[in-house]
């Protein structure tokens, strides 16, 4: 079953890096936007910005979804395409997760990974039920150790 990301999510992400990617081109050419009157140059570098920011959105909304199949999540990322079995998933963190609203696990190799929330959170509750080897947080410390990048959950208040 083919499930996109949260689009909402993505276009903010994405405007977000779109400003970024304009102040900083923006910036390199400041002296050309000093010349007034403005000519063809100053109208053709917004101009391949605009169209340049329209085709990498539609890009990376056409080309990042996940697949969820009976022993995996393929995840495709533009032509990445990376596979998580449910047997090699050793850890969810839920308050992580259900806070960000980005799932946060690690595998088997130590390895941490985040994959944002589709708009159903249909990979996250797929994760939950067929993930059957998870730990907690305590037991994932002693088999495997120090994890780096792992967040220490909070302890939850009663």
């Amino acid at each position: 079953m083919k499930i996109r990301q949260n689009p909402l999510r993505i276009t903010l992400t994405f405007i977000g890096a779109m400003l970024l990617c304009g102040a900083l081109i923006f910036s390199f050419l400041f002296p050309i936007f000093l010349d007034w009157p403005w000519d063809f140059r100053q109208y053709i570098i917004i101009f391949l910005w605009i169209i340049s920011s329209i085709v990498f959105y539609i890009i990376s909304i056409l080309y990042n979804f996940y697949i969820v199949e009976s022993k995996c999540i393929i995840v495709h990322r533009f032509k990445k395409v990376l596979y998580y079995y449910f047997n090699d998933i050793v850890y969810i963190d839920k308050q992580y997760s259900e806070k960000h609203k980005m799932i946060l696990f690690v595998t088997n190799k130590k390895d941490v990974r985040y994959l944002v929330f589709d708009s159903k959170k249909l990979v996250y509750e797929t994760m939950l039920e067929k993930c059957h080897n998870l730990l907690t947080y305590e037991q994932l410390i002693a088999k495997y150790g120090e994890i780096k990048n792992l967040r220490v959950p909070k302890k939850e208040k009663y």
